[in-house]
């Protein structure tokens, strides 16, 4: 078992035996990957703890009780913010904390936006993932065609399209053979919300965590971001690595609105930068392009 995830159908750390699910799980598997997608509107130390957890999506849509309670109905901020904290404070050491801040017509201000990745940084979360959505109240502010001005200011924040708006319509292989012995580049496409998203793992020499990774696109820097994503399959197979949180994951506005000639991801570590990618070749998947004739990566149909 690769992985267990603890999500949907309710709030999973309200399970009165959820510290003990954990420690089942990692005494039957110790190497299978524990995560759960919450509110955070538990006590983190009775919930989870220290138990030998490795990722935690924490759903928060605000940066104060006003707008988070808009959407998130009988929800309590300040729990949730405290729930946070608490999970770097009292977690497990390798325990890593993603903020998922839905974008509404209610709360996509700059202020709160900005405010939000003070906040991130100040708790010591691991990402701030800001998410656009196509649902009731979407933010008429930020779309796929403009998310390029999205203010960010945290290394550590980000904007996605939600699910429903991340199937691809072209997906990019690089030429040739990737060599490079401490990472790879497992993934690259374009989707219909008109992101490019390109994800994959890497190491530092000696096969130690890298301190950032760089994304070029045709020679320029288009973005930066830490390895910190649990990658259990690479650490299973290089015993020596430092551990498996060594995942990477772009998803960023499509530059342009063209698809890319060149993709390179540089690996940073003090004194030592190493980079993969190459030249892409790209395919159009499925019919979209044919059905989406506001896409503008619909350029695919001159390839």
């Amino acid at each position: 078992m690769n992985q267990v995830h603890y999500i949907g159908w309710g709030e999973p750390l309200l399970h009165t035996r959820f510290r003990d699910l954990v420690d089942i799980a990692y005494e039957s598997f110790p190497t299978t990957i524990q995560m759960a997608t919450t509110t955070g509107n538990v006590d983190f130390r009775t919930s989870v703890g220290d138990g030998r957890f490795d990722y935690i999506v924490m759903s928060c849509d605000g940066t104060k009780p006003e707008s988070y309670e808009r959407y998130r109905k009988g929800g309590n901020f300040d729990v949730a913010m405290k729930f946070a904290a608490d999970a770097k404070t009292y977690g497990h050491r390798d325990l890593r904390i993603e903020w998922k801040y839905i974008l509404f017509d209610f709360n996509d201000s700059d202020e709160e936006i900005l405010h939000a990745q003070r906040m991130a940084d100040h708790a010591g979360v691991d990402k701030l993932l800001f998410i656009l959505t196509n649902s009731k109240w979407k933010s008429e502010r930020f779309t796929g065609h403009n998310a390029a001005s999205f203010p960010l200011i945290s290394p550590v924040a980000t904007i996605t399209p939600a699910a429903a708006m991340s199937a691809f319509v072209a997906e990019g292989s690089l030429s040739g053979v990737q060599t490079g012995a401490h990472g790879y580049i497992d993934r690259i496409g374009v989707s219909s919300g008109q992101f490019l998203l390109v994800e994959g793992w890497a190491l530092g020499p000696g096969d130690t965590y890298a301190d950032k990774i760089q994304l070029w696109i045709d020679g320029h820097l288009q973005s930066q971001t830490l390895p910190n994503l649990p990658r259990q399959d690479v650490a299973a197979a290089r015993p020596g690595a430092a551990g498996p949180h060594c995942g990477f994951q772009f998803n960023i506005p499509s530059p342009a609105g063209r698809l890319p000639d060149s993709i390179e991801v540089r690996v940073i570590s003090r004194e030592h930068t190493s980079s993969i990618g190459g030249d892409l070749s790209w395919l159009k998947v499925g019919s979209m392009l044919n059905v989406r004739k506001d896409l503008r990566v619909a350029v695919l149909d001159s390839a």
